[in-house]
Formats: C-alpha cells, sequence, structure tokens
C-alpha cells in the first residue's frame, strides 16, 4: 500500500496539537452525524473548499438531510 500524494503533509489534527488547541467540545451538537472520508486537503469552508465534485456532493447532501444529519468531513 502506498501514501496518499500528500501524506508528508500535516493533518489539521497535528497542526490543533501542536498549537494546543483544545479537541475536547469543538464538535456542534447532532442527533446524528454523516462523516465523509476524505483524504486530501480542505480549506477553511470543508466541503465548498474540499475539490470534492459537487455532483458526488449533491448526493451526500440528499442523503444528509434524509436521516435529519449533521455532514462533516473526517
Amino acid at each position: 500500500m502506498t501514501a496518499p500524494p500528500d501524506a508528508d503533509r500535516d493533518r489539521c489534527a497535528d497542526l490543533a496539537d501542536a498549537a494546543n488547541d483544545p479537541s475536547e467540545g469543538t464538535a456542534p451538537p447532532a442527533q446524528r452525524w454523516l462523516l465523509i472520508e476524505h483524504p486530501g486537503p480542505w480549506g477553511r469552508l470543508a466541503l465548498t473548499d474540499s475539490g470534492i465534485a459537487p455532483a458526488a456532493l449533491g448526493s451526500q447532501l440528499h442523503a444528509k438531510n434524509h436521516a435529519s444529519a449533521t455532514m462533516t468531513l473526517e
């Protein structure tokens, strides 16, 4: 198995740990979560800045709305 092309880049969790940012209690409250695994970088607006094709996000948004869930990238 090979590492993703950006494997040598720091992940946001690593940067947050290095900055001593608190990790507890940072997620908004929700009864259901729809997590989308995405290996590449994303910007401040995770879903729209992720580079995921809008058509693919459309089907995920439909699933999120159907389940009354909050969606996030992982």
